[in-house]
């Protein structure tokens, strides 16, 4: 099974290469709960990916899901996922497709 750090290292580049998303980790240490990874995409929408594990995906902690709530309540896009088609999936379900995007 992929580690967490693989899974956003998929992610990421994914989101890189077949939507030019502009992407990074936030290491936090005076916020917890802080979502793994932080992305723009090409018309500026904001979003954020809490990464997990397949064998713990939906444990979020209610830190976790706070912070992804605060993000969609200002009209960002905000997930928990574990693979990359997932977030294809949310982005597609959110009109994003990766097709829209030249990189």
């Amino acid at each position: 099974m992929p580690s967490e750090q693989d899974i956003q290292k998929e992610i990421d580049k994914m989101l890189r290469k077949e939507y030019g998303a502009y992407t990074f980790k936030l290491i936090s240490g005076n916020r917890s709960g802080v979502p793994d990874l932080h992305v723009c995409l090409p018309d500026g929408k904001y979003f954020q990916i809490e990464v997990k594990k397949p064998d713990t995906e939906n444990t979020l902690s209610p830190l976790q899901q706070f912070n992804l709530e605060e993000v969609q309540k200002r009209h960002g896009l905000a997930m928990m996922a574990s693979s990359k088609e997932q977030v294809k999936l949310y982005l597609a379900q959110n009109g994003y497709g990766e097709d829209d995007y030249e990189v």
